[in-house]
């Protein structure tokens, strides 16, 4: 059982632990106070939780004390059964361990793996550590328990009683029990941490599985099947081809974008960008691939707008929305300068769009007007980055038939710094 000779800490050693524990709880408030609170201290919790609730426990006891005033004899004293209380409602599971067995363990150890606590310190206690993870802990430990230079913390897969494989991140030192070194540590359950982990990495590899197919087979493909149009003699056969080709190498492009959007880091979500550069380069991209023909009108668009770096994909595919859907009338990009905002317009004469897509924009990817939707809700996305804003004005022109189609977004123009302001 734990009541035994147990060395304790100095008087200095213990102000130095609650000045510790005074800086965690400090920082545990500065992240209960930060916008992004909700995802860190979910994180905290799932990884690091029950350590907390223990340091947050163990600083408010010795605050206690000392506020109390009581000697250092008085703490000694007291301080078996108030650090056996403590281990009781832990959290973690707390263990003493020495010579290959449990001296004593809590009741949340006995929780987490199954056994009874009598069990436990009868067992060999490597019996509980995975058979692939055995000898690295034994290492670990006895090294600790010798003065050496182990590691105080370390992840390691624990067997639970009915075969069931936990991640567990242990925590230990080496402490004097009945006169010989021993090990007193506590650990947390950290496989739902380790599944999502290994669920990112597969996720990861199999995004970069697919980007390796798009560049290196897809995207060659359609560079093939483009040079073969070329010499196709039949002219309307030919720009059937090229119009297919084309459609495919956008589609390829917005995927790619797509994975580049959700390996963006949140500081670099936007960015300060001149709008002008923004539309000659998406006009020029367009105009390239397409007989399409663009007008150009309003203020001058030579203006700092706040956006996300991949605008000009977003300009792209309502330019491309305007040329494929339209009647044949030409794109016209609009643009108005304010004090504060720019207003971005790219209007074509086509099918008005039902109501019921313009909402689908909102909501997921796929419109189900004839194509795939990928384009026009990945642009809409693109202008859905902090600060700015999009909405589209659809109807029919008077007198019935085709309608006009205006897709609309505006941008907070960027405050300029004192180089620029010379300039």
């Amino acid at each position: 059982m734990m009541r035994a000779s147990i060395t304790y800490v100095s008087r200095r050693s213990e102000r130095v632990f609650f000045g510790i524990t005074a800086g965690l709880l400090l920082i545990l408030r500065y992240l209960l106070t930060t916008e992004e609170w909700g995802r860190t201290v979910n994180d905290l919790i799932v990884a690091q939780g029950e350590w907390i609730s223990v340091f947050i426990s163990v600083g408010f006891m010795v605050g206690l004390i000392s506020q109390r005033g009581l000697r250092e004899n008085e703490w000694l004293e007291n301080s078996p059964d108030l650090i056996r209380e403590m281990a009781e409602i832990s959290l973690t599971g707390v263990y003493l361990f020495q010579n290959g067995r449990f001296e004593y363990v809590n009741p949340r150890f006995s929780e987490i793996l199954g056994y009874s606590r009598s069990e436990l310190e009868e067992m060999d206690a490597w019996e509980i550590i995975h058979p692939e993870d055995r000898e690295r802990v034994k290492d670990i430990t006895f090294n600790r328990e010798s003065g050496g230079g182990s590691p105080a913390q370390c992840e390691a897969r624990m067997v639970t009683s009915d075969g069931e494989t936990l991640w567990v991140e242990i925590r230990a030192s080496v402490i004097q029990y009945n006169g010989a070194p021993a090990i007193l540590g506590n650990f947390v359950d950290i496989t739902a941490r380790k599944e999502r982990e290994e669920s990112d990495l597969r996720h990861k590899s199999e995004i970069d599985l697919a980007k390796r197919y798009i560049e290196d087979v897809l995207k060659n493909n359609y560079q093939v099947i483009d040079g073969y149009a070329e010499s196709m003699t039949d002219d309307r056969a030919r720009m059937v081809v090229k119009r297919m080709v084309f459609e495919g190498t956008e589609f390829i492009e917005n995927i790619e974008t797509f994975f580049m959007l959700r390996e963006t880091p949140p500081g670099e979500a936007v960015q300060r960008l001149c709008l002008a550069t923004v539309v000659d380069q998406s006009v020029e991209y367009v105009r390239a691939r397409t007989s399409a023909e663009i007008l150009l009108e309003g203020d001058d668009p030579h203006v700092l707008v706040l956006a996300s770096p991949y605008l000009w994909r977003a300009l792209v595919n309502l330019i491309v929305n305007g040329v494929l859907h339209g009647s044949g009338a030409p794109v016209v990009i609009r643009t108005s300068v304010g004090e504060e905002y720019a207003l971005l317009s790219v209007v074509n004469r086509g099918d008005p769009i039902p109501v019921d897509v313009i909402r689908s924009l909102r909501e997921d990817y796929g419109t189900g007007r004839g194509g795939s939707g990928f384009g026009l809700k990945l642009a809409t996305e693109i202008l859905s980055s902090d600060g700015c804003s999009w909405w589209i004005e659809s109807g029919a022109l008077p007198g019935g038939g085709e309608g006009i189609v205006s897709f609309n977004a505006k941008f907070p123009i960027a405050k300029l710094n004192d180089e620029e302001e010379s300039k």
